[in-house]
């Protein structure tokens, strides 16, 4: 073999090794990487992401109450996030929560005396955000109605008659009468803030409750109990973010598995992941309703 040849040979040769030295390096860390485990994944939504575009700026830097259960609890912030603490960082809220496990409708009249004692402290609440109804799904609690009518003596066109009248419900040992009461209380408390309800998820079985396709001791779904707020919107002039209908959460599916706390044993409360996808959903909705003045 002549020189050049030898030189030609020597140099493809090292090319040949540098080439397999580079694959090498950049195929080491892909052989080395895994995903990363619930574990991980939790403690990194700890961090909440950056805020979505083309969102409601003009919700931005406000005072906002948030009454409610377990889905709204400010407890289980040391340990995940939840709806309203995505919300508030991406528009700069001042969130006031009062939300209590476990509570159903009847109880928000005391949370909404909670958020009255901050107005009378010179907090000016322009929104106050209300979901709730799980409970009393499960506390098999009557639906009952929104009116109760009684005979008396009206006027038509200055003349009067015998007819009908009606009056909102106030038992608060019916759903229709523990809402009534509560909105009641709440636009004579806070007529200028905007008072927005939520439908609640669907959910699976938890804490020794069935999934939502098992009747209660009364014989209604969740569903009962969900229609009752969206018709609340209609009876009390206020906007529903429909969550049961809009979040696309269906835990009674195993693929929704990562969206909620644990898979054998809660279906019903949404983790991190969870309440981030409500957190967006509200997000996006709001852009069609009015904060309050």
């Amino acid at each position: 073999m002549n020189n050049t040849a030898k030189t030609s040979a020597a140099i493809f040769t090292s090319f040949t090794s540098l080439a397999a030295l580079c694959l090498a390096a950049v195929a080491e860390p892909a052989q080395n990487q895994t995903a990363p485990s619930a574990e991980e994944r939790a403690a990194a939504l700890l961090e909440i992401p950056p805020a979505p575009g083309n969102g409601p700026e003009h919700w931005r830097g406000i005072d906002v109450a948030v009454l409610g259960d377990s889905l709204t609890d400010k407890f289980q912030t040391s340990k995940q996030r939840v709806w309203w603490q995505y919300l508030g960082k991406w528009l700069d809220w001042k969130v006031h929560p009062h939300a209590i496990p476990g509570n159903q409708w009847n109880a928000i009249l005391q949370q909404a005396d909670n958020a009255i004692k901050e107005r009378d402290r010179g907090i000016a609440h322009k929104a106050i955000f209300v979901m709730a109804g799980t409970n009393d799904y499960a506390g098999n609690v009557p639906l009952g109605e929104w009116f109760e009518e009684s005979e008396a003596e009206v006027s038509w066109w200055g003349k009067k008659q015998p007819g009908k009248v009606r009056s909102h419900s106030h038992d608060r040992k019916t759903l229709r009468g523990r809402i009534n009461v509560a909105l009641e209380k709440l636009k004579r408390a806070f007529p200028k803030a905007q008072i927005v309800l939520m439908t609640q998820p669907h959910r699976a079985a938890a804490l020794r409750q069935p999934d939502e396709n098992t009747a209660n001791g009364i014989g209604l779904y969740p569903d009962d109990y969900f229609n009752v707020v969206r018709e609340a919107g209609k009876v009390w002039s206020v906007p529903v973010i429909d969550l049961n209908a809009e979040s696309g959460l269906m835990p009674t599916l195993d693929e929704y598995v990562p969206y909620f706390r644990d898979a054998q044993k809660d279906r019903l409360h949404p983790n991190s992941e969870g309440h981030l996808r409500l957190a967006k959903a509200i997000y996006y909705r709001l852009n069609s309703l009015a904060p309050g003045e």
